[in-house]
């Protein structure tokens, strides 16, 4: 029976296995490659803090299991992207992190459900690339494009082009991906958020709240 690893162990460069459950001719199919990048968020969507990966998985593999080279589960392979503004690309696979499946399981198991705190920002990951070229003040945390209306940052006084670098004292890092850390948190709770705004940091509480069913 495959285990879970740990997948906050993962590095990129690493090799590593996807298997293809796909039902047909070339069922248990596993295709190899190496792990592009952590932390990945897709905009617009609900994925984020994905493990980018190019062992090549195709449409109806999502929920296999992505293992490293000891047979150890790393990830649950979540979707790929064939297409960017229109153009075909090749090589961009994505899977949940093995550490926060396991998380969600263990709330099915115990409540019968998930409950997600919802924070109320758009954001973009930063990473020591796009701060440098876009000569940001800090090399990690996440970069607010936008606040929800009405949301908890919004209450919070969080403004777009506000950097969040840590919750409740936890950095938000390659280590630490901002929704891993907001995860470990309810509904109803309010957190200390540490902000860098215009180059200055400055700590505000924000109260979470259930996240709606639409987004």
């Amino acid at each position: 029976m495959a285990m879970f690893g740990d997948s906050d162990a993962v590095q990129v460069g690493q090799n590593r296995a996807g298997d293809r459950l796909t039902p047909g001719t070339y069922t248990n199919t596993v295709t190899q490659g190496i792990v592009s990048a952590l932390g990945r968020d897709l905009p617009g969507s609900n994925y984020n803090n994905l493990i980018q990966h190019d062992a090549a998985i195709n449409p109806g593999n999502s929920g296999g299991p992505l293992f490293d080279m000891h047979g150890v589960v790393i990830g649950v392979n979540a979707l790929g992207v064939s297409e960017e503004n229109g153009q075909a690309i090749q090589g961009l696979f994505f899977a949940l992190p093995g550490n926060q499946v396991q998380n969600i399981i263990m709330r099915l198991i115990a409540d019968g459900r998930v409950i997600y705190p919802f924070f109320g920002i758009t954001y973009q990951t930063i990473n020591w690339q796009n701060a440098a070229q876009a000569s940001l003040p800090v090399d990690n945390g996440v970069y607010i494009t936008e606040v929800t209306a009405g949301g908890p940052a919004q209450l919070a006084g969080l403004q777009p082009a506000d950097i969040v670098i840590a919750i409740n004292g936890v950095s938000i890092d390659q280590q630490n991906a901002f929704a891993e850390v907001l995860f470990a948190h309810e509904p109803g709770e309010t957190i200390s958020v540490d902000v860098v705004r215009g180059g200055q940091q400055m700590t505000v509480e924000l109260t979470l709240v259930e996240r709606p069913a639409n987004t």
